[in-house]
């Protein structure tokens, strides 16, 4: 091994003075209405924000198609809408802070019909899928937390899948969701499409245009994926995962806690055969446990490379050594005339690939020299980190394999 031989919804405020404040988490009570007919929904939303430093602005992202029909609340001077910018923006009487605060109701409709060609997030009579992305929800610039009350009204022939159960009430049905999360992700699909299966404890399949043979053939694998991961890495954060196969055939997947809405696990992928399958369905869901490094650095290789060597680990325990050993060969050859892993730069041509492939190679030799299972106890101890950077890593790595091991893995991942 060569280690061996050389013994990683929400927060700018616009016009605050002194810069920008660090919010408490949002609360945004959602009122919407559906029209997959039309491509359409209606929004009457009431959001509560609670500044920490004084502020007399704010502003929302929010998609370019809507029109905002009215916006009010105690403390509001006035608003804007950007629809070329997609910028929403809202001026308060006076400064406001912690003690302020501030809580307006918003409405707003439109049709959505124009999405990025590879995006997650569509509207349309067969498939419904709204993420973090889609703007269908005023998102505070800068990125943060919010809890949600989402009260939605659409055709009863229409099933509702997101991050928890949905409830019968008079607004339509609700989902009440106090985990604070980045965004809300709904998926609406006509329910005779909708297949839901479980094929592990606390693990539901939910599935849209596949046959029943084909969706019990996803199932199958997706039992044996989640074993693993559970024996690897313990249960999800959110103790327990729906995965949703969504009919798009690419792009990334729409998460949330406990919940991915994947692409490409259609009938013709699945027909390529059941070790690429299971490898796609692993990627896919290994992302579940390592999301908690910032992705805007190079720290993202705490996710990304993670993920791929956690997802070969779970093929090789489903389809053998030599599947798991065929993907590390592709991966040496991917890796080959690019940048070292230490601090490349994240918004760099080369970024996806060094962490998909160099990131990979590193944490496959490490788990060579320590050992399968030593390692795997050691992925484990550190998924359960609830924040992760490359010196939590190395400080992981040095109370569990010694000072060597760590300076010896810190020089390879600065050369290699």
């Amino acid at each position: 091994m060569r280690i061996l031989g050389v013994l990683g919804l929400m927060g700018v405020l616009v016009g605050a003075p002194g810069g920008a404040a660090v919010p408490a988490a949002d609360r945004y009570e959602v009122g919407v209405r559906l029209d997959p007919e039309r491509q359409a929904l209606a929004v009457d939303a009431t959001v509560k924000v609670q500044f920490i430093g004084p502020t007399t602005e704010g502003a929302w992202t929010l998609n370019r198609q809507l029109e905002v029909r009215s916006l009010n609340g105690a403390l509001v001077e006035g608003w804007s809408f950007d629809r070329k910018e997609g910028l929403l923006k809202v001026r308060f009487r006076r400064a406001v802070g912690p003690a302020d605060p501030v809580q307006f109701k918003v409405r707003y409709q439109g049709v959505l019909d124009r999405w990025p060609e590879h995006g997650a997030n569509v509207l349309s009579r067969a498939w419904t899928e709204l993420g973090e992305g889609s703007g269908w929800l005023p998102t505070r610039q800068g990125g943060g937390a919010s809890t949600f009350r989402l009260a939605v009204r659409c055709p009863q022939t229409y099933g509702l899948v997101s991050f928890g159960p949905f409830k019968p009430g008079p607004g339509g049905r609700t989902l009440e969701w106090n985990q604070p999360v980045p965004g809300l992700v709904l998926v609406a699909a006509p329910a005779e499409r909708l297949r839901v299966l479980t094929p592990a404890p606390r693990v539901r399949l939910v599935t849209t245009e596949l046959g029943a043979a084909s969706a019990a053939r996803l199932a199958q694998a997706m039992a044996q994926v989640m074993g693993s991961f559970r024996r690897r890495l313990g249960p999800p954060e959110a103790g327990a995962l729906t995965l949703v196969q969504t009919p798009r055939p690419d792009g990334g997947p729409a998460t949330g806690p406990g919940f991915l809405a994947a692409a490409g696990l259609t009938e013709a992928n699945l027909a390529e055969g059941f070790e690429p399958l299971v490898h796609q369905l692993a990627l896919t869901t290994a992302r579940t446990w390592w999301n908690r490094a910032p992705a805007d650095t190079w720290e993202d290789w705490l996710n990304v490379s993670m993920a791929e060597y956690s997802a070969l680990a779970a093929l090789r325990d489903v389809a053998g050594p030599a599947a798991f050993q065929r993907r590390i060969e592709q991966k040496r050859r991917g890796a080959e005339g690019l940048p070292p892993l230490w601090q490349f730069d994240r918004n760099g041509r080369s970024a996806q690939a060094i962490m998909e492939n160099k990131g990979v190679i590193i944490l496959t030799e490490l788990e060579g020299f320590v050992g399968q299972d030593r390692f795997a106890a050691f992925c484990r101890e550190l998924a359960a980190q609830k924040a992760l950077r490359t010196a939590v890593f190395l400080d992981l790595l040095e109370r569990r394999a010694g000072k060597q091991v760590r300076e010896a893995f810190q020089r390879r991942i600065m050369s290699l």
